[in-house]
C-alpha cells in the first residue's frame, strides 16, 4: 500500500511525507467516516510496528473514534519539504 501523510502538529514533524507500507491493516470499531479535519497520535511505537490507540476525525460535526489501527511499516522513503512552524 502507498500512503501519503501531511503533518501540522509541529516543527518536529515533516511537512510532507510519502510513506510505502509493505503490510497493514485498519479496523475501526466505532465509526469510519471522510474526515475534513484530524490528527491521530501514536501511543507506541515499537520497532516496526506502530499502534494508533486514538485517531479523531471531524467530518461535518461528528466525531469518530478509529480505535485500532496496526501497521507493519516495512519501509519508509520520507521527503521532507520544510518543517511547519
Amino acid at each position: 500500500m502507498v500512503g501519503y501523510g501531511y503533518s501540522v502538529l509541529g516543527d518536529q514533524y515533516s511537512a510532507v511525507e510519502y510513506r510505502y507500507v509493505a503490510v497493514g491493516y485498519w479496523y475501526s470499531v466505532v465509526g469510519y467516516g471522510y474526515g475534513v479535519v484530524g490528527y491521530g497520535y501514536d501511543a507506541v511505537v515499537m520497532g516496526t510496528v506502530r499502534w494508533d490507540m486514538g485517531t479523531v476525525r471531524w467530518d461535518m460535526g461528528m466525531v469518530w473514534w478509529d480505535v485500532g489501527t496496526v501497521q507493519w511499516d516495512m519501509g519508509t522513503v520520507r521527503w521532507d519539504m520544510g518543517t511547519v512552524q
